[in-house]
């Protein structure tokens, strides 16, 4: 059996519905293994196009390359495509992108794809699902910096084969209903930790959020997020953002998130008019390419750790044979992170997808300094308060990587800073969190 990688795009009528139904014939043509999010990207052909939503497919399937083909110009027709201009607009655009390492260059059939590293929205996806695939040239990820200038927005989560359907992204799964002078948000199972309780990231982005709805025209400095209960899915979050200081350049707020009248947690935002240059900042270290890397449910996969769907739709990429990615020597813990606000111009969004690698982070530093990582032992460790400043918000980067630093361990609490540049070595953010440290156990002895 033969794995292919497909790219899927649509310009023409309900974008989504098209990608689904071809997500749902792929999945005749063999087996789905992983779907990566849906893109929303300008058009390559004329200007008077729709913007494209693009996304990128594995799949496993015993067809070969010249049938799989022929399979793939079938769906297209059933989907009303019409082959009358070159990059034109279309409603469904199927491309093999690779088939196995097979290089096949025949009438109507070029494997790879050659037009793979000139393409943004080909590459993005590609770098979501899987960031180590390459051809010949090396890997297809290490071209995303030579097309950084192709604009691309993150619309959704990856794709979840079994439920076929893709994951809601953050954007969508924050997003407030105004309930007098506060806000209400729903509890997606979509960001929901294997605890039952929602991911604390998705938490802050909500403060952020409301703080951004009643502070048009700012943009954040800081946050510090306290948690007092964990809000379990299926609750309703009634979100009050009250503003205690304001100038003409900055303004202060604290937002209470309540479910049924009982306070579960409060953040303290800081927000400025104008943005900030930054003068003094750390350099961005040298580390492995995301191509070197995996995403972390294939990471725990081995030692029988489920991720959450929360880490399934955010996916990060580790290296725990190198903690640090570059040389193993150091006790940093390093990671990749995609930018899950990517495209978008609200500097609240821009500084929520910051505060992934900031909340998360914290547990494989944790397990790399006791000597767990990559092994059945595990530690489980609750955030009690994170905070992130946001020196520049200006920069719409296409992944983030994120530095650890464990400042202090007890047998009952870890206390760690954590630092984020851009992938162009941009500095972005530095913040720290404080976790306690319970729950140790192997699971080699559950199973």
């Amino acid at each position: 059996m033969a794995t292919a990688f497909v790219g899927l795009g649509s310009n023409l009528g309900e974008r989504m519905l098209h990608l689904a139904a071809a997500m749902r014939s792929l999945a005749d043509l063999g087996t789905l293994v992983k779907g990566s999010p849906v893109y929303e990207t300008a058009p390559v052909g004329g200007p008077d196009q729709d913007a494209f939503l693009n996304a990128a497919v594995a799949l496993q399937t015993d067809l070969s390359p010249r049938d799989l083909l022929d399979a793939l110009l079938e769906i297209e027709r059933d989907a009303g495509r019409v082959r009358d201009e070159r990059w034109g607009p279309r409603t469904l655009d199927l491309d093999i992108l690779t088939y196995n390492d097979d290089v096949i260059d025949e009438s109507g059939l070029t494997i790879p794809h050659p037009e793979i590293r000139n393409r943004r929205f080909v590459l993005t996806p590609l770098a979501d699902i899987a960031p180590g695939l390459s051809d010949t040239n090396g890997p297809f990820a290490d071209a995303l910096d030579q097309v950084a200038d192709q604009h691309i927005r993150r619309l959704t989560g990856p794709y979840d084969v079994e439920e076929r359907r893709w994951m809601l992204g953050l954007e969508p799964a924050t997003r407030l209903d105004r309930a007098g002078d506060d806000f209400r948000v729903a509890t997606p199972a979509d960001w929901c930790n294997s605890s039952g309780d929602m991911f604390g990231a998705f938490l802050s982005t909500v403060a952020l959020r409301s703080v951004g709805s009643a502070m048009e025209g700012h943009q954040p400095s800081s946050l510090t997020y306290r948690f007092v209960h964990g809000i379990p899915l299926g609750a309703t979050i009634d979100v009050s953002p009250v503003l205690v200081r304001a100038t003409k350049r900055s303004a202060d707020f604290v937002v209470t998130l309540t479910v049924a009248g009982d306070i579960m947690g409060r953040a303290s935002v800081t927000t400025i008019a104008e943005p900030r240059t930054v003068t003094v900042a750390p350099h961005a270290p040298t580390v492995a390419p995301l191509s070197s890397c995996l995403p972390v449910d294939e990471l725990l996969a081995p030692i029988g750790r489920v991720l959450g769907a929360s880490g399934r739709s955010w996916r990060p990429l580790e290296r725990w044979d190198v903690p640090d990615l570059a040389n193993g020597e150091s006790e940093l813990f390093r990671a990749w992170s995609p930018n899950l606000a990517v495209g978008s111009d609200d500097p609240f969004m821009r500084a929520a997808a910051i505060l992934m690698p900031i909340d998360a982070l914290i547990w494989p530093s944790a397990m790399n300094r006791l000597g767990f990582l990559g092994t059945s032992q595990v530690v489980v460790t609750p955030t009690l308060e994170f905070s992130g400043r946001f020196p520049d918000l200006s920069r719409d980067p296409g992944w983030h990587l994120g530095e650890v630093t464990v400042d202090h361990m007890t047998d009952r609490s870890i206390a760690g800073s954590i630092r984020v540049w851009a992938d162009d070595g941009t500095y972005l953010s530095v913040g720290a969190s404080h976790n306690l440290l319970v729950g140790r156990s192997d699971l080699s002895a559950d199973s």
